[in-house]
């Protein structure tokens, strides 16, 4: 079964096809699409496999030349290649990858998935995935995008992950860890970060951390996986990433004063934001 819809959701700029605009948010448009296939397992049984996606894209930015820039770097970061998406296909295109993983003419072998799961009547796999894409930040010249994937396996607990995409709309570039902190200050950086964490969640130290399933806090350092809010930072750390599966994914958030000795000196781009002045 196979259903698509686009609604017009417009915020910030005025709406209007190619209207030129000064303001510094974008405009955007909800793409839904999902589908569905049936594949042959190693039970001898089979497995259905659903994917659903909701995309908000990027409909407006200052003129048709920026609008269609920032799509294709949406488009770029979601089905991570460079291939051109056509208007109004992003959301297909995307629920076919999500569905290509269990639509490879193959039997599918349950222990790819996890040991812990079970079967239903042990011919059965139900898997459904669900994908949105939304700006969470949205103003003075900067973009923050969250893509919120959750996956359930038969009756279990949901598995579910965010991964964000920010975007200096002044340069039309996206925004690293490079382009906001000095190289010299991350070991500081991580090691605020690591703190955070430990006092966040109650505990002494990091050796205490170990009995609360984070196997990985040595490791533990900022990269590009953050989004911007009006306060400061936040990094998200997957499954896996730093701590046990159980534990799901980790949230540390930092406020802009907290980071404010790290940031590079000149041509930070969250200066529209911490109205930080070049040291």
């Amino acid at each position: 079964m196979l259903s698509f819809m686009m609604l017009q959701f417009m915020s910030g700029c005025g709406a209007g096809g190619n209207v030129s605009s000064d303001c510094d948010t974008v405009a955007f448009v909800a793409q839904k699409n999902s589908d569905s296939i049936s594949f042959p397992i190693s039970k001898g049984g089979t497995g259905v496999a659903k994917a659903k996606v909701v995309l908000m894209v990027p409909s407006q930015y200052r003129d048709t030349a920026e609008t269609a820039k920032l799509q294709h770097m949406l488009a770029a970061w979601l089905t991570s290649s460079d291939t051109i998406v056509s208007d109004g296909n992003l959301a297909s295109i995307c629920v076919a990858m999500l569905l290509s993983r269990f639509d490879t003419g193959e039997v599918y072998e349950i222990d790819d998935v996890n040991s812990d799961f079970e079967v239903l009547d042990n011919d059965r796999l139900s898997v459904d995935m669900n994908v949105d894409v939304a700006p969470c930040f949205n103003a003075q010249s900067l973009l923050s995008v969250c893509r919120t994937s959750t996956t359930r396996y038969n009756n279990e607990e949901p598995s579910t992950e965010h991964t964000f995409y920010n975007v200096n709309l002044a340069t039309m570039k996206r925004i690293t860890l490079d382009d906001i902190f000095r190289e010299e200050a991350l070991p500081a950086l991580n090691n605020l970060l690591k703190q955070q964490l430990v006092v966040g969640a109650g505990a002494k130290d990091v050796n205490d951390m170990l009995e609360l399933g984070y196997f990985n806090l040595d490791n533990l350092t900022a990269n590009n996986n953050f989004k911007i809010t009006s306060e400061g930072l936040t990094w998200v750390y997957l499954p896996l990433e730093i701590a046990c599966f159980r534990v799901g994914e980790t949230q540390i958030s930092l406020s802009y004063d907290e980071l404010a000795d790290f940031f590079v000196a000149t041509n930070n781009p969250l200066n529209s934001i911490t109205h930080a002045t070049d040291r």
